[in-house]
């Protein structure tokens, strides 16, 4: 399990979040000189990033994400992820491991800041059964160019399904805070 958890992490980290590029505006037909493909790839990005990192006396948290969009516009781009995320109880010695699934959508309202929204399905690993939980998250984040076709963004977003006093799964607060790396091709 600690091997997963390392490859993960590596390829989360080498992977990265940032935007993927189009050149002069042109859209998915292609540019002038008819290069169809290379101008859709162009707005095609691949990534990952650590969703939750957390440590204690009691209790251990640390997710990895991988994700895959697709930059429609200048400000707007769309994507889809997979989240593993470890979670260790020390009280009790007793591990978990959770995975799932989120769409995102993400908009560039003043450049580098933009606005967020997530949809997430987690299915967590409990003692005698999995259960799932999903939850719908906004918010908003700072986007910084790292050269070329690559960014690494900060987001904050709010949980608004959260409710004080049911399960919300994993979650203790309806806050995430996460980086990411973003890189195009």
């Amino acid at each position: 399990m600690k091997k997963l958890v390392v490859i993960s992490l590596f390829f989360a980290l080498m992977t990265g979040v940032a935007m993927g590029q189009s050149r002069n505006g042109y859209t998915i037909e292609g540019d002038k000189r008819g290069n169809q493909n290379r101008e859709w790839m162009d707005k095609v990005y691949v990534g990952g990033g650590i969703g939750s990192l957390f440590f204690s006396d009691r209790e251990t948290n640390v997710g990895v994400s991988v994700l895959t969009g697709y930059r429609w516009t200048e400000k707007l781009n769309t994507g889809v992820g997979l989240t593993y995320q470890y979670y260790k109880w020390k009280p009790t010695n007793t591990n978990y491991n959770d995975y799932g699934v989120n769409v995102f959508a993400q908009y560039a309202i003043y450049p580098p800041f933009f606005l967020m929204a997530q949809y997430e399905y987690l299915n967590l690993d409990y003692v005698e059964e999995r259960r799932g939980y999903d939850a719908f998250f906004v918010g908003g984040g700072y986007s910084q160019n790292i050269g070329g076709k690559a960014a690494i963004n900060f987001y904050a977003l709010y949980n608004v399904t959260y409710r004080t006093g049911r399960d919300n799964g994993r979650y203790a607060s309806p806050w995430s805070i996460g980086v990411n790396i973003m890189v195009g091709f």
